[in-house]
């Protein structure tokens, strides 16, 4: 299994055939005049696996977090899914594993957002994306 690609976005829908739609793709400098400060971003995972390396039935488990420029964990979710029936089962497995994380920003820097992928007692694979926190330097009097 690999995570072919990490993406940020300002948040996530899903519709009636579960596709996922990003909003406000690759969103990742937030620039604020203060902290601290509540931020929201959505991140997702694609992730790959050869053909009839897994089956149906078979559970792997999620990681996301997001670290501090300080190398704090501000925020962890996880979660375990479940390959259900699979329509094309010579073709490579391929899903997206969306998030929507909310944590306290309270330094400037780069955040980085991880995702770690665990199959049964293989090895984990893992991905990331940066996400920029900068000091707002405008003085309020336009541009």
């Amino acid at each position: 299994m690999k995570i072919e690609w990490v993406l940020l976005a300002d948040g996530i829908g899903q519709d009636s055939r579960g596709a996922v739609t990003a909003i406000g793709l690759n969103q990742n400098v937030l620039s604020l005049r203060s902290l601290p400060e509540v931020a929201k971003r959505a991140v997702i995972a694609h992730i790959v696996e050869d053909p009839g390396v897994l089956k149906v039935g078979d559970k792997f488990n999620v990681l996301f977090r997001v670290v501090a420029p300080s190398g704090e964990v501000v925020i962890a979710q996880s979660g375990q899914i479940t390959i259900g029936n699979m329509q094309w089962p010579d073709l490579p497995v391929s899903s997206d594993l969306p998030a929507e994380l909310v944590w306290n920003v309270s330094e400037y820097g780069t955040y980085r957002f991880e995702v770690v992928v665990l199959l049964g007692g293989g090895p984990e694979v893992s991905g990331h994306a940066d996400f920029y926190v900068v000091a707002d330097s405008s003085d309020g009097n336009g541009p």
